[in-house]
């Protein structure tokens, strides 16, 4: 593997997670609000 395709890789995750968690979140507060 390529160093740009090692940092697209990273990114990809990086997004991944960072959207995941902030659904999470979300979804966690929606139901302590109901």
């Amino acid at each position: 593997m390529t160093s740009t395709s090692k940092k697209m890789a990273a990114v990809v995750l990086a997004v991944t997670v960072a959207m995941s968690l902030s659904a999470c979140s979300n979804m966690s507060k929606r139901d302590r609000n109901t």
